[in-house]
């Protein structure tokens, strides 16, 4: 008895699967290859300047090198940092949109290439201000 019903079923799973392939539409490959609708979508300028991959340890061409284990150049310490409460965020964000944050050197220390926090050393920040980033980061825990 089983067997008859599991029978039935796929038959009528096959009629099913039948029909639902008349339903599709069929594609016309030579109306799109005239229409194009993909160009609505594509970006082909500007042409982005073509970048070097980096070989073992070195950086891609294009990259901006923030820390190389040497220095801390291209880094400072703020004098105002994000607080944990939202009112002290607020005020900070406020002091530094009036750009009059206040800057010193990074207490973080660098030793032997590396780059170690101090503890209450505060935070560091770029000098620099990016906007959207392709970040490359390596760290060993």
């Amino acid at each position: 008895m089983n067997l008859i019903k599991l029978g039935c079923l796929v038959s009528f799973w096959y009629v099913g699967l039948l029909n639902a392939q008349e339903d599709v539409p069929k594609i016309n490959w030579s109306d799109l290859q005239e229409s194009k609708p993909w160009t609505a979508t594509e970006q082909w300028e500007p042409v982005p300047k073509k970048v070097v991959p980096g070989r073992y340890s070195s950086a891609p061409s294009d990259a901006i090198i923030l820390f190389d284990g040497s220095n801390l150049d291209a880094w400072h310490k703020p004098k105002y940092t994000y607080g944990a409460r939202m009112d002290e965020a607020e005020a900070i964000i406020k002091i530094r949109a009036a750009k009059k944050n206040e800057y010193t050197a990074p207490e973080w220390e660098v030793k032997e290439g590396t780059l170690i926090v101090k503890p209450g050393g505060g935070a560091i920040e770029t000098k620099q201000s990016f906007g959207d980033i392709q970040l490359h980061l390596e760290w060993l825990a």
